[in-house]
């Protein structure tokens, strides 16, 4: 992402060691169209469920991220 013009990578003044990672502003406009493809994604996802489907299809997404964020320590 870097190489992409998308973020930059400074060492902090405090600890050498530590990075501050920041988006660029090409990064931040990706936000509004990055945004909106999850959308249509998840629009496209349900459209065809019931809303008790629609429901449980996303309770099913939600326990699935939580458990690869446990996974990875990133739990909430």
């Amino acid at each position: 992402m870097q190489e992409a013009g998308l973020l930059t990578r400074e060492p902090t003044d405090s600890d050498r060691r530590m990075l501050r990672v920041s988006l660029t502003d090409s990064g931040r406009a990706l936000r509004g169209p990055l945004e909106a493809m999850w959308a249509t994604l998840e629009h496209v996802t349900v459209r065809d469920l019931d809303a008790g489907a629609a429901a449980a299809f996303m309770d099913a997404a939600a326990s699935i991220q939580s458990a690869v964020e446990a996974r990875e320590g990133r739990s909430r």
